[in-house]
């Protein structure tokens, strides 16, 4: 068998791990070593891949949240979706949530 030396060979560097099911990760498009997460508890979190551990942490759902994405105008703010009908945009300097969009059925 001939092995190609110059082949890439990807595994994992870091393993993260979490409490609850994820449903969802990202890749900050600008700083390179954050990575967001949503899980099954409603829990949004931005990790330092760099250090392998959660820097901030958001639990404003009620429900599973089951997308997560940073802005490319601001990689500072973070965006999720619920099963609670909420959109939420989240500061993560701050970790706070900076604007609520609420589904209401009529």
């Amino acid at each position: 068998m001939i092995v190609n030396e110059h082949r890439d060979i990807h595994y994992p560097v870091v393993e993260m791990s979490n409490r609850s099911k994820l449903s969802c990760i990202c890749w900050n498009s600008y700083m390179k070593s954050h990575i967001a997460s949503s899980d099954f508890d409603g829990l949004v979190q931005v990790w330092d891949a760099t250090r392998s551990q959660v820097f901030v942490e958001m639990r404003e759902h009620e429900r599973r949240v089951w997308s997560v994405d940073f802005s490319l105008a601001d990689p500072t703010k973070l965006v999720s979706g619920s099963d609670d009908g909420s959109v939420k945009l989240w500061s993560m300097n701050q970790a706070i949530l900076f604007l609520r969009l609420l589904y209401v059925s009529f």
